[in-house]
């Protein structure tokens, strides 16, 4: 059964109450810590489906309010390696990307907009000036028939 931890960022307490059928759920999120160094969120960790049911289909984690910090395999989170929420949202966003692009653009994965500037000006002489913004090295990739995925 997958262990997973939920964050309230921004906030030491919140206790939530999440409707699920005709039941209500209350869930303390707890722990929370503010120092010179920064907030840590007030979290609640949890293995029980029926609880992690509740809390992802609830309108504050739909609203990004509550977050999914971490996933792992069993109880003990020390024990397998932990999958950030983060890189996930990245995996998938990233999956959604190369769904999108037409089949008659060449893909050229990238890891920034500087890399793709760079891709432009070695491949197609464009002109460093007009690929000021993430939008216009975009438009002059697609005008020389290239699709960049990764940024």
């Amino acid at each position: 059964m997958a262990y997973k931890k939920y964050g309230v960022k921004g906030l030491l307490e919140y206790h939530a109450v999440f409707r699920v059928g005709g039941a209500s759920v209350h869930v303390p999120f707890t722990g929370g810590t503010l120092t010179g160094y920064g907030v840590a969120p007030a979290t609640y960790a949890t293995s029980d489906a029926f609880l992690q049911y509740a809390i992802e289909h609830s309108p504050e984690f739909n609203q990004g309010k509550i977050v999914l910090l971490h996933t792992s395999s069993d109880q003990d989170p020390s024990t397998s390696k932990e999958t950030s929420f983060q890189e996930k949202k990245e995996e998938q966003q990233r999956i959604e990307k190369q769904d999108t692009i037409p089949a008659n653009l060449e893909q050229v994965e990238v890891d920034n907009v500087a890399d793709a500037k760079q891709y432009l000006i070695e491949h197609f002489n464009a002109k460093p000036s007009s690929l000021r913004s993430k939008k216009e090295v975009k438009e002059v990739g697609l005008s020389h028939g290239i699709a960049f995925i990764g940024f």
